[in-house]
């Protein structure tokens, strides 16, 4: 934002780096959790900036391993209002954790709650703030009082009028295994669920929901749509989950079969749809990961290109047509950031990482392309030429 890269680490520290040089302009220790029943881990969701309710300010919101929903000044990481409590971790197990990154919405803050890495399962539910105060407004809980699951493992998002969220594993009766449609008040307005014949062993939706428009059946469409850890793409009619999907594909191996698991959102240049995948076979070859340009409409698809490691995280794409893609756990150790061209296919460069896994959407922003990675690379930008 404004030549500023607002970017959580794995320490639980978040800084504001300077795009033009890779110096920290502030930094904060936020927290992360121990390892007891899962393993340690601080930051995994991205921060959202957008300007302050009544002074208009930019505000950097950050949901935290601490269990704390922070809203900070962008120019100097201090408070605008005191951390406001969603879901505070246990010192003894692994229970709750920040996988959901915060969905700015309506003068309001929307973050997703979840268990870390279901040892133990908590009640989940999405969250809502005051973006004013940070008053906590309610909570739209995806399992029953009494019971646990269904977490939102992944980011929501908005909609116009509504907010999609989607699910992992759940209890009978809760809305486990689902994507959601919520009012901004939290009413539900419709929900799909993966019927169970097609269920796999913890057959969570792992990643957001992606929002495009498409002409089905000669009438413009809004579709909602996400991949499972089944590895099946489904896409459906957002005004009416409920009457299931207009299409879906098998994009990936399913998570038991791997390597990876399909969890990317797709994105779109307003026009087609491309979506990303984990283990998968094209033309009758395995890859580690793949990436595929897709009628919108239908989930026909028009290329695919296959790459040396499993896409588990968004990829990011220009104004110009280029797709960067990401590779996680590559079994060979063959990672790395795969620029595609959105409109052929053709895989324009592999910008190599080796052992380094990269989790985060990378992130195309003025002359540049941003990546972090695990291991010492951390973060790196490279100037488009």
């Amino acid at each position: 934002y404004d030549g500023v890269v607002y970017i959580g680490a794995r320490n639980g520290s978040f800084y504001a780096v300077s795009e033009t040089t890779g110096q920290v302009i502030w930094s904060r220790f936020i927290g992360y959790v121990t390892h007891k029943t899962c393993s340690a881990a601080g930051f995994t969701s991205t921060a959202t900036v957008a300007p302050d309710p009544t002074t208009g300010k930019p505000t950097v919101y950050v949901y935290g391993a601490s269990g704390y929903l922070y809203a900070m000044d962008a120019a100097n990481g201090t408070d605008v209002w005191s951390p406001a409590k969603v879901a505070i971790p246990s010192t003894k197990v692994n229970d709750y954790y920040a996988w959901s990154s915060p969905l700015v919405f309506h003068h309001n803050v929307y973050v997703g709650i979840s268990s870390q890495c279901d040892a133990p399962l908590v009640r989940a539910g999405l969250a809502s703030f005051s973006q004013t105060t940070g008053t906590r407004q309610g909570t739209f809980w995806t399992t029953p009082a009494g019971t646990k699951g269904a977490s939102i493992w992944s980011s929501p998002a908005g909609n116009q009028s509504a907010i999609y969220i989607t699910t992992g594993n759940g209890s009978k009766g809760s809305l486990g295994f689902s994507i959601i449609k919520i009012s901004p008040s939290l009413a539900k307005m419709g929900s799909w669920e993966v019927p169970r014949a097609q269920q796999v062993n913890d057959s969570d939706f792992g990643g957001s929901v992606s929002l495009w428009s498409a002409k089905v059946n000669g009438q413009t469409t809004t579709m909602a749509g996400a991949c499972n850890k089944n590895g099946y793409f489904y896409a459906l009619r957002a005004s009416n989950l409920g009457a299931g999907p207009v299409w879906e594909r098998q994009l990936g191996n399913p998570s038991t079969k791997g390597p990876g698991q399909c969890n990317a959102a797709a994105i779109t240049d307003g026009s087609h749809l491309y979506v990303a995948s984990d283990g998968t076979t094209i033309n009758g070859k395995a890859y580690e990961g793949s990436v595929r340009k897709v009628n919108p409409a239908t989930g026909a698809i028009i290329w695919q290109r296959g790459v040396t490691g499993p896409v588990i995280g968004t990829p990011g794409m220009d104004g110009a047509g280029v797709i960067a893609a990401q590779s996680y756990r590559s079994t060979d150790n063959k990672n790395g950031v795969f620029l595609i061209n959105a409109s052929t296919g053709a895989l324009l460069k592999t910008i190599s990482y080796g052992t380094a896994s990269i989790f985060g959407q990378p992130v195309f922003a003025d002359q540049y392309l941003l990546v972090a990675s695990t291991g010492s690379q951390g973060l790196t930008a490279y100037k488009a030429h």
